[in-house]
């Protein structure tokens, strides 16, 4: 196996991480955020459409799709002091 299958093992790996993660950053946010559903529903859009890709290029395109989502939903937060404050939040944003 070459370097560069061997390193994308490795991105797979943590993308995978990431996709596990999406969803309880989510349903942790969604409480707090009564009247602020289209931002995290795109989230999980973004995310399903994630799993879903097939090769490399796919994957890239979809993985930035959701970085744009996760952006919007973590400026999002900064209008909710108690997600702001929240550890749950916290963490889940940090992985």
């Amino acid at each position: 196996m070459d370097h560069c299958k061997i390193g994308w093992k490795q991105i797979d790996v943590q993308l995978k991480r990431r996709h596990d993660l999406i969803p309880n950053l989510v349903n942790t946010m969604r409480g707090q955020m009564e009247f602020e559903q289209e931002i995290p529903e795109k989230v999980i859009q973004a995310r399903n459409a994630a799993v879903s890709a097939r090769g490399i290029a796919d994957t890239a395109t979809k993985e930035d799709l959701i970085t744009f989502a996760l952006s919007k939903l973590f400026a999002l937060v900064e209008n909710y002091p108690a997600l702001r404050s929240n550890e749950n939040v916290l963490q889940l944003q940090e992985e």
